[in-house]
C-alpha cells in the first residue's frame, strides 16, 4: 500500500479561500474601533454635533487600516497570480502573515483610544512591519530557484514584486523611527504608503498611454 499524506500538499486555492475570509472578517471588524457613546452621555454632556466632531480622528484610523488592509489584499493578490502552487514552508508562511493582519483591528484600537501615547503608535507601525516583511518571506521563498511559479516569470516581475513589499517596510521604518525621535508626529504618516502606490500606479498609466501615443 503507498501511504499519500508524505507526498500530500494543500491546493492552492484552498489557502487563498482561507486568506480572502480572514481578510474579509478582519476589514469588518475594523468598524468597531469606532465606538459610539451611550445616548444618554451624548445628550447629557456636549450633544451630538460634537460627538461627531470628537469621533474623527477615530473614522480617520478606521479609514486608513481599511485601506491599508485593502492594499495587502491586492497585494497578495497580485502574488498568488504568479504562484502557482504550494508547499508546507508557504503555507506557514501564510499563516503567520494572517496572525499579524488579524491583529489590525487591536492595534487601530491603540491608536484611537490612546492618541497622545507614541508606544501605541510604534505598536501599530510594527504590525505593519510585520505584515510587510512576510509579504516579502512569502514572495521571495516562491519566487526563489522559481521554487512555486512558472519558469517563465520574468526577472522585472519578480523585482516588482519585491519592491512593493520592500516600500511597505521602508515606509514602515521610516515611521516607526520618526515617531520615536519626533512626538508631534502621528499614525497618520502611514498614510505615505497609499499615496505612493496611488502616485506610482497613475505615473505607469501615464507613461503607458504617452508611449502609446
Amino acid at each position: 500500500m503507498t501511504i499519500q499524506f508524505d507526498k500530500y500538499f494543500m491546493e492552492k486555492n484552498r489557502l487563498e479561500t482561507l486568506i480572502d475570509g480572514i481578510f474579509a472578517i478582519v476589514m469588518t471588524l475594523l468598524v468597531m474601533t469606532v465606538v459610539v457613546p451611550q445616548r444618554e452621555t451624548v445628550l447629557q454632556g456636549t450633544g451630538f454635533m460634537e460627538m461627531l466632531r470628537s469621533k474623527f480622528h477615530d473614522v480617520a484610523n478606521y479609514a486608513l487600516s481599511f485601506t491599508l488592509l485593502a492594499i495587502f489584499w491586492i497585494q497578495h493578490h497580485e502574488q498568488a497570480h504568479f504562484i502557482k502552487k504550494t508547499d508546507p514552508v508557504h503555507i506557514w508562511i501564510n499563516i503567520a502573515t494572517l496572525f499579524f493582519i488579524a491583529l489590525f483591528p487591536f492595534s487601530t484600537s491603540l491608536v484611537t483610544e490612546f492618541p497622545d501615547q507614541d508606544l501605541a503608535e510604534i505598536v501599530f507601525g510594527a504590525n505593519l512591519l510585520m505584515v510587510g516583511v512576510l509579504f516579502l518571506t512569502n514572495w521571495c521563498y516562491a519566487t526563489g530557484k522559481r521554487r512555486l511559479v512558472d519558469d517563465g516569470i520574468s526577472g522585472a516581475d519578480i523585482a516588482i514584486g519585491r519592491n512593493k513589499c520592500l516600500l511597505v517596510i521602508s515606509i514602515a521604518l521610516v515611521s516607526i523611527a520618526l515617531l520615536q525621535a519626533y512626538s508631534p508626529i502621528t499614525a497618520d504618516v502611514f498614510w505615505a504608503i497609499p499615496l505612493l502606490m496611488l502616485s506610482g500606479h497613475l505615473f505607469k498609466k501615464r507613461k503607458k498611454v504617452a508611449n502609446a501615443s
